[in-house]
Parts: structure tokens; C-alpha cells; sequence
């Protein structure tokens, strides 16, 4: 419905302008002063960049295989998965020391 996607699109809005500042933060706290802007660079090429590229593809093919509704639920799938790698990796990311 129409209510849904405005919904969604303000979620989405509101995650997204959370999580960004928080991971140029990250980088710029975990990678040496000398190599910021190669770590910003990855970051905004591999995290932003190819991902867009590639969902973009994939999604466009779901989309004609299976329909908008397979496409959204397999959001779902990514966010558990994504959960799953936070929580194995989130006691290795506490120990890490910032850059100086």
C-alpha cells in the first residue's frame, strides 16, 4: 500500500542517516590518520558504491522472476544475516583499538 512504502521510505530515511555518519566515524577512528582517505574511499566505494550496483541487478531480476513481494521479503533474510555476522563479530570488535 501506499501508506506502507511512505512508511518504509521514512525507515529507511532514518536508518540510513544513522548509520552513515556512524561507519565514516568508525573508519576514521579505526584507520591510521595516513591512511583515512584510502579507508573512507573503500569504505564508500565497497559499503555504498557496489552494493547499490549489484542489489540494483539482482533486484531487478527478482523482481521480474518472482515479484516485488519475494523482493522485500528477502530483506528480511539480509537483516538476520546481518544480525547473525554482528553477533559473532561483535566481541572482536570491542577488544580493537582506535588509530592514533
Amino acid at each position: 500500500t501506499a501508506v506502507g512504502a511512505i512508511l518504509g521510505q521514512i525507515l529507511h530515511s532514518l536508518c540510513y542517516g544513522l548509520f552513515h555518519p556512524a561507519a565514516v566515524a568508525f573508519v576514521s577512528t579505526h584507520v591510521p590518520p595516513q591512511k583515512r582517505a584510502v579507508g573512507l574511499t573503500m569504505y564508500l566505494s565497497l559499503g555504498v558504491g557496489l552494493p547499490t550496483f549489484i542489489g540494483s541487478a539482482i533486484g531487478g531480476y527478482v523482481v521480474e522472476l518472482f515479484g516485488y513481494r519475494m523482493l522485500f521479503g528477502s530483506y528480511t533474510v539480509f537483516s538476520l544475516i546481518g544480525l547473525i555476522v554482528y553477533a559473532f563479530f561483535a566481541g572482536q570488535l570491542s577488544e580493537t583499538r582506535p588509530a592514533r
